[in-house]
C-alpha cells in the first residue's frame, strides 16, 4: 500500500527482556497514515509478535489484546506514524508489563528479514545457551545486604527469563525486605562501556 510503503515497524525476539533502539539520533520526518493503513502494521505487529517474541503466552494475551482494540477501532483516527508507534508501544507494555518491548520506525523504507533467516532454536542450542547463562551465574555478579538495610544489587548481564528465573527469585527473596536497592553494572561492563565508574542507580522502597 502507497500510504506505508516507507513505514517500517517491527519487532525484535527479547533476551529477558525486549530490548529496541532508536535508528536515528534525529527524529526523522513523519508518514501519514490512515485507518487502512493502521490495520496493516497492527496486523503485522502481531504477527511478528507472535512469531518472535520470547513467551508464547504474552504473545497471545498481546495478540487478543491488540485485535479486541482492532475491532474497536481504536487506531483507525491515528494519522501520524509517531503517534500510531506510541499507542502500540503504550498498550503492548500494558498487556506484557515488558517496559522494553517498543516499536522501532525508520522513515527509509528497509528489507525486512525473511522467515528462512530466523531458523527456530533447537533443544541442543536451547541447552548449550542455559549452560553458558549457568556459567556466569544467569548475569548475577554480587548481591549484598549492607549496614542500614541497604541490598546491592550488581549485574552483568541481561539472561532469558525461563534461564534466570530461578536465580532472580532468590536474589529478589533475599533483598526483598531491605530499605533501599542500589543497582548497577558490573564493573567489567562499566569498563567495557568506556567508562571509569558510574554511580549506582539508589531505588527507595
Amino acid at each position: 500500500m502507497d500510504s506505508i510503503r516507507s513505514l517500517r515497524l517491527f519487532m525484535i525476539p527479547l533476551i529477558l527482556t525486549l530490548f529496541v533502539s532508536s535508528v536515528c539520533a534525529q527524529r526523522p520526518p513523519d508518514i501519514k497514515l490512515n485507518a487502512a493503513a493502521n490495520r496493516q502494521v497492527v496486523e503485522g505487529v502481531i504477527r511478528s509478535v507472535k512469531q518472535y517474541y520470547v513467551s508464547a503466552e504474552v504473545a497471545e494475551r498481546l495478540d487478543a489484546g491488540l485485535r479486541l482494540r482492532l475491532k474497536n477501532g481504536d487506531y483507525d483516527k491515528i494519522t501520524s506514524a509517531f503517534d500510531l508507534m506510541d499507542a502500540l508501544d503504550s498498550h503492548m507494555q500494558a498487556i506484557s508489563k515488558d517496559k522494553h518491548l517498543a516499536l522501532a520506525y525508520s522513515y527509509q523504507p528497509e528489507p525486512f528479514p525473511l522467515e528462512k533467516d530466523f531458523s527456530p532454536e533447537t533443544p541442543e542450542e536451547k541447552e548449550e545457551g542455559r549452560r553458558a547463562a549457568r556459567g556466569k551465574n544467569f548475569g548475577f555478579e554480587k548481591v549484598q545486604r549492607l549496614p542500614g538495610n541497604i541490598g546491592y544489587l550488581e549485574m552483568n548481564s541481561f539472561v532469558r527469563p525461563e534461564f534466570s528465573g530461578e536465580a532472580a527469585r532468590g536474589v529478589m527473596d533475599f533483598l526483598a525486605n531491605t530499605d533501599a536497592l542500589i543497582n548497577r553494572p558490573a564493573q567489567q561492563q562499566r569498563r567495557r562501556r568506556g567508562h571509569g565508574g558510574f554511580p549506582g542507580e539508589l531505588l527507595f522502597r
